[in-house]
């Protein structure tokens, strides 16, 4: 039997994946999950390292970084000289932010909001999208919502820390100023994985926050080669894709965690008599979905606040051990479910069975 061949949800979750005792993973999405043949391959490379740090900074790093990259440009659909990778991508200044409300009719709705705002500040120079909105769960019509930036002379910066491994990605096509992305939630690499690709217009001038000895040598060295920073989720990027592709790849996992979303989110708003999210199915991510929560208006622990969700998610996880999302939007406590390959109906079912029960002691 090949991996291809392991039937998802509990089998995989057995035979791939180690969960603390107990507890239920449906919030995928926060943080990922590393397979237990990457998790044991990184302690084989961290023992590569410290065994002879002389030969691996100086000799071993160069060709797996260089592997690494290779692999996730191919990935993405990308020149390898326009990628790097890095632990985590970080902006600030002063910024305008233009509102995506539900109900959302089409994604054309979307783009002419994104162009009135622009149009409303035609100072700004950069506009930073999310390729797939956090909280929210939505697919945003990126390449039309460049195309509206390109018109008005605004660089570009896609956020796409939730993309890479649910969302189809050709970056040389797209082609936004900058992108960046996350390996380490839907690619199953260990945590601080992800890339930053640049447009070569660009190169010249972008370079990292931190810098080292490679200052002024290169964008990519500058970048790549920072002291001793611990680049082990980088190099295992390789085998992080070879295992995504040896479970199906896209096609089958999307296909798999589509069907589980549609049927958990519809079966968690039928008995929480509540609803989901009017958006257009194009704008669905492949791995996340929202159901509006009823109202916990008697636990004063549970407002519809920042502070009241993290209560509930936190008393969901630490009382009943099912880690899961909640978030406030538009004045209501939504539920964010994920779903992966380890993950079956039954997850939800639990969930469900422990929310019907607090809306009884309501």
């Amino acid at each position: 039997m090949t991996l291809n061949d392991v039937e998802f949800g509990a089998e995989v979750r057995r035979k791939y994946f180690h969960f603390e005792e107990g507890f239920t993973f449906i919030n995928h999405g926060s943080f990922g999950v590393v397979p237990t043949s990457i998790r044991e391959k990184r302690k084989q490379l961290l023992d590569v390292v410290n065994d002879n740090p002389d030969v691996f900074y100086r000799q071993a790093w160069k060709p797996l970084m260089s592997t690494a990259i290779q692999a996730a440009a191919e990935f993405l659909g990308a020149d390898p000289n326009n990628v790097v990778l890095v632990q985590n991508a970080t902006t600030g200044g002063h910024i305008h932010q233009f509102e995506i409300g539900f109900p959302i009719k089409n994604e054309e709705e979307i783009v002419r909001n994104m162009a009135s705002a622009l149009d409303e500040h035609p100072n700004v120079r950069m506009a930073v999208l999310d390729h797939i909105t956090s909280p929210s769960a939505l697919l945003l019509p990126i390449k039309k919502m460049i195309e509206e930036c390109r018109k008005r002379r605004v660089l570009v910066l896609i956020d796409g820390a939730h993309a890479p491994g649910q969302a189809e990605i050709n970056l040389e096509e797209l082609c936004p100023d900058f992108y960046t992305g996350n390996f380490h939630k839907w690619v199953y690499t260990p945590r601080g994985s992800a890339i930053l690709w640049v447009h070569k217009d660009h190169q010249g001038w972008c370079t990292p926050l931190v810098t080292s000895h490679m200052y002024n040598k290169g964008f990519q060295l500058e970048y790549g080669q920072q002291g001793t920073r611990d680049d082990t989720p980088y190099f295992l990027i390789p085998d992080a894709i070879q295992f995504y592709k040896d479970m199906g790849g896209m096609d089958k996992i999307v296909k798999y965690t589509k069907k589980l979303l549609d049927d958990a989110c519809r079966m968690m708003a039928e008995r929480l008599q509540t609803e989901l999210p009017q958006i257009p199915q194009s704008m669905e991510a492949a791995g996340m979905r929202l159901v509006l929560l009823p109202d916990f208006d008697k636990f004063e622990r549970y407002t519809k606040t920042w502070e009241g969700s993290e209560n509930l998610y936190n008393d969901i996880m630490n009382i009943h051990k099912i880690n899961c999302a909640v978030y406030p939007i538009q004045g209501e406590l939504f539920l964010r479910l994920s779903a992966n390959i380890y993950n079956e109906m039954d997850d939800y079912v639990k969930l469900a069975d422990l929310l019907v029960q607090l809306l009884k002691k309501v």
